[in-house]
């Protein structure tokens, strides 16, 4: 039975990366129970290895934990109110300890398996890039085949729901990007031959569908990447550092972003303007409870609207603030960000240990760096796919050689 369990490593992630294209061109919400599936097994294999203990020992699983109860304690005074038996907190802190075993899961893949999941890994993210190419050129001809449009379903709208998801997919592939480029680069000696269109696809899909982030995620990602290939240690400890220094000072964008006048507001693209002002919101609330901070999913319940430039009415606040260190704060106020900095301190000594040569110093950085830009302008912190797609991102660099010696062929 052990040794079935620990062959369980290499199926689950096998399944899931012959699944990952698919599961990114529909928004990445199917990530969160893949992700949660991963875990799961190696949750099982850590107990039946009598590791189990160390990691719940571990001071980073502590004080993600300690986070995570805050989170349940935070709702408490919520002014959203929860659907469900169990609610969003508690569901939270559920499927992120279950994403703790993801990790796990890629230290125990067969060393024979490595090569071939390797293999498997950049061809899934070539297909998924090209899937998401073809769905955009094709007016989302893809999703619709997949999920065909009901009678007398409005067909802009059915359009509008598929260029999300591609946005999402988009999402999950550049914060891939840094162990795609990493295993080329390791594997073939040309292998920025292939990078480069990868690279290129991407950033054209996303431009079709009108998304501009992309592109300015992956230019410092790329920067970040080449200063850790040359100094490894220092640069993962210079992004975890920015990374803690971000959720600290998580008011400070709101506070800046309350300083522009309606007349600069205006004169911004519609996007850019929206969180702009959904910042200097969330400013204002964070001031009345920077302590405590105003509950767990309070973000939702706020209906406070601004005109745009075009005349339409937009909700200030849409379900999340767009910016991971904001929504903390005001959520869970200084505690949370507190433990949350917490968690990233304690997460440093390990990413330090993991990074035993460049390229997975460089590979780590990158992923790091993405997570953190994507944090900072578009997620809302508490989605159970993005948890998933970060644990699954990390994971992944599990697949680079530990050490200049160890070739993958």
């Amino acid at each position: 039975m052990d040794g079935l369990l620990h062959k369980l490593p290499n199926k689950v992630v096998w399944l899931a990366l012959c699944l990952m294209p698919f599961l990114a061109i529909a928004g990445g919400l199917g990530i969160a129970p893949v992700g949660f599936l991963i875990g799961l097994i190696g949750w099982a294999v850590l107990v039946t290895s009598s590791q189990a203990k160390k990691v719940i020992a571990a001071p980073w699983f502590l004080a993600l934990c300690a986070m995570l109860i805050w989170c349940c304690v935070a709702q408490l005074w919520s002014p959203y109110k929860q659907s469900g038996f169990l609610g969003n907190p508690v569901l939270l802190g559920i499927i992120v300890v279950g994403y703790c075993g993801v990790i796990p899961s890629f230290k125990n893949i067969n060393p024979n398996a490595q090569n071939i999941l390797c293999h498997l890994f950049l061809a899934s993210s070539v297909l998924g890039i090209g899937l998401m190419f073809i769905d955009i050129l094709s007016g989302f001809g893809l999703s619709t085949l997949v999920d065909p449009v009901n009678p007398g379903e409005v067909i802009h709208k059915r359009q509008g729901d598929a260029e999300q998801n591609l946005g999402r997919g988009l999402l999950t592939y550049t914060q891939f990007l840094p162990a795609i480029i990493l295993m080329f680069i390791v594997k073939f000696k040309q292998g920025w031959l292939t990078i480069i269109p990868m690279v290129f696809i991407l950033l054209l899909t996303a431009h079709l569908n009108r998304l501009s982030l992309p592109l300015f995620v992956i230019i410092p990602t790329l920067l970040i990447m080449g200063l850790t290939w040359k100094f490894p240690q220092f640069m993962i400890k210079a992004v975890f550092c920015l990374l803690i220094l971000l959720v600290i000072c998580g008011p400070l964008t709101g506070f800046l972003s309350g300083l522009l006048s309606d007349e600069q507001l205006a004169e911004l693209p519609l996007s850019v303007e929206h969180r702009l002002r959904m910042w200097a919101y969330a400013w204002e609330r964070i001031l009345e409870n920077p302590w405590l901070g105003n509950g767990f999913d309070a973000s939702r319940s706020y209906q406070d609207t601004f005109i745009s430039k075009e005349g339409y009415e937009i909700v200030i606040v849409s379900l999340h603030t767009h910016n991971a260190p904001v929504q903390i704060w005001l959520e869970i106020g200084m505690i949370g960000a507190v433990l949350s900095a917490l968690t990233l301190v304690m997460l440093m000594k390990p990413a330090l240990r993991f990074s035993s040569n460049s390229a997975r110093a460089s590979a780590l950085a990158g992923t790091v760096m993405a997570i953190a830009l994507f944090g900072a302008t578009t997620i809302g912190v508490w989605q159970f796919w993005w948890w998933g797609s970060m644990f699954i991102a990390i994971g992944m660099l599990h697949l680079i050689p530990a050490a200049p010696s160890q070739k993958i062929q």
